[in-house]
């Protein structure tokens, strides 16, 4: 989810019931805001909650409904919306994750019957598109000249040590040195920049220069458009009622980011059962013939266990931060299957 769409909708819900919908429209100042308002008339301007949001603005001026009542409207409107997301993004992710749970199971029994162990890397890659339209983007990083250094440190790996473990480790370090430059503390913890943000907002209601969210985030950058609205407005009651919503955005974000991050952390628990399991059959399992006979095929489910770990790193490193500090834990989850697998 674009962080630029709630900044658009809190826009709205603020402005159209001073200026009007078209008023409100001009002020966000976006093409698809704009296009759905001319094609409204003609083919309904489409679905979701812009769509939704703007036919109850549009409803609430036809009535002659209050300033402060409509925005209220809008304001509940909004939550609501954001409430829901939450709810949806905690059902998909635990269902997901139940999921890749009992696939690990069905993964163990194929691997005792000499089948080919590729449920679980499936399962758990199609995590990945889930993760990323449930999660707030709050931060856009470089990702070519990390690529480049990872790629070209793995092949030439390859080349000298065959295998695959120990390239994949070098290949991810030489990502790791690349990429780490751009992990700022204020990307890692972004509850020091929302502080500033929020205290931004506060000095609007006393100070005449109050200074403005720090830019050097997407947050801070895209909140400035919402700054830049309240200041030109100045009247408290209309500042009151940016930082409630401002207040009720960053608290739905916080939230959102601790759940990803609790997923994030139980992502692995399908990976670590099966680098047990393998452990275990190469331990205590005698091959047998007969008509169903059980041979676990461990080659072949060890190297299973390298494609599952990069994949599991991904997914953790995405509901934990981003793809990149995936990549960095690659090593983790390679040593992980080394010791145990």
């Amino acid at each position: 989810m674009r962080f630029k769409e709630l900044i658009d909708y809190s826009i709205f819900v603020l402005m159209a019931p001073l200026v009007g919908v078209s008023g409100a429209i001009k002020v966000i100042d976006d093409g698809e805001w704009t296009k759905m308002e001319e094609l409204m008339p003609m083919e309904g301007g489409g679905h979701g909650f812009r769509t939704e949001l703007y036919r109850a603005a549009v409803n609430y001026e036809r009535a002659g409904t209050g300033a402060d009542n409509s925005f209220e409207f809008l304001y509940n409107a909004l939550r609501n919306y954001l409430d829901r997301r939450r709810k949806e993004a905690g059902d998909a992710l635990t269902s997901t994750l139940m999921t890749a749970v009992g696939l690990s199971i069905a993964m163990i029994l194929t691997m005792l019957l000499g089948g080919p162990a590729l449920l679980l890397p499936l399962a758990m890659a199609g995590m990945l598109p889930l993760i990323h339209y449930f999660q707030v983007e709050e931060v856009k990083y470089d990702y070519s000249i990390p690529l480049a250094a990872g790629a070209i440190a793995g092949v030439a790996a390859f080349i000298l040590l065959r295998g695959y473990a120990y390239p994949l480790i070098i290949a991810s370090t030489a990502f790791t040195i690349a990429y780490a430059p751009q992990l700022r503390r204020e990307y890692l913890f972004p509850g020091m920049v929302r502080s500033k943000i929020m205290n931004s907002f506060n000095e609007l209601m006393w100070s005449p220069n109050p200074p403005r969210p720090p830019g050097d985030t997407m947050i801070g950058a895209e909140l400035g458009r919402l700054f830049d609205v309240a200041s030109s407005m100045g009247a408290p009651l209309f500042l009151s009622k940016v930082n409630r919503v401002v207040y009720d955005m960053l608290s739905w974000m916080d939230e959102n980011r601790r759940s990803l991050i609790i997923y994030g952390l139980m992502i692995p628990i399908p990976y670590m059962l099966l680098c047990v399991t393998v452990r275990v059959l190469m331990v205590s399992v005698v091959p047998t013939a007969g008509p169903f006979p059980i041979f676990p095929s461990l080659g072949s489910s060890r190297g299973m266990l390298t494609v599952d770990g990069i994949i599991t790193s991904i997914l953790t490193g995405k509901a934990v931060h981003s793809i990149g500090v995936g990549v960095i834990l690659i090593p983790l989850f390679i040593a992980i299957q080394l010791l145990v697998a």
